[in-house]
C-alpha cells in the first residue's frame, strides 16, 4: 500500500503549489503570517518524504523562500522561516541531495535540481545578508560623523 498517496493537501501546501505555479507568493506570505509558529512548525514537518511528491514540496519552498530573500521585505522573518526549514528538513534535503539520479522522479525532483535550488537560495542568503550589512556599515558611518561634529 502506499501512504504517501494518502497525504492530506493543506491549505498551506495547496497555496505553495499554487504560488509555485504562478510565481507570484504573495497569498502563501500572508497566510504564513496568519499562521502561529506551532502551525508553521507542523506545515514544515509536513512536506516531508523522500518520494517525488514531498521532493517536490521541498523544492517549492526553497524557491518561496529564495523569492522572499530576493525581494528585500521582511528579512528577519524569511531567515527565521529558513532556520525553521533548515532544522527540519535539512536531513531529507541531504539524504535527497546523495540518493542516484532516479528516472522515474520528475524534473522538479531530481537531486541535481534540488541541489541547484540550495545553491540559488545560499547565493540568495548571502545577497541579502551583503545588503544588509552595507546599510549597517553606511548607519556605523553616518552615526560617527554626526558625533564627531559636536
Amino acid at each position: 500500500m502506499d501512504f504517501g498517496s494518502l497525504r492530506t493537501r493543506t491549505k498551506f501546501l495547496q497555496l505553495l503549489e499554487k504560488s509555485h505555479e504562478s510565481r507570484d507568493y504573495t497569498e502563501l506570505h500572508k497566510h504564513l503570517l496568519s499562521m502561529g509558529p506551532a502551525a508553521i512548525d507542523a506545515e514544515f514537518r509536513s512536506m516531508s518524504g523522500l518520494d517525488a511528491e514531498g521532493v517536490n514540496h521541498l523544492h517549492r519552498m526553497l524557491a518561496f523562500l529564495e523569492r522572499q530573500l530576493n525581494s528585500h521585505d521582511n528579512f528577519e522573518l524569511t531567515q527565521a522561516y529558513l532556520n525553521l526549514f533548515l532544522r527540519v528538513q535539512g536531513d531529507v534535503l541531504v539524504q535527497h541531495n546523495f540518493k542516484k539520479e532516479d528516472p522515474s522522479l520528475p524534473d522538479e525532483a531530481d537531486a541535481s535540481s534540488l541541489g541547484r535550488r540550495l545553491r540559488k537560495l545560499v547565493e540568495a542568503q548571502q545577497a541579502g545578508w551583503g545588503r544588509l550589512q552595507g546599510l549597517f556599515q553606511s548607519t556605523l558611518c553616518l552615526t560617527q560623523y554626526f558625533m564627531n561634529m559636536q
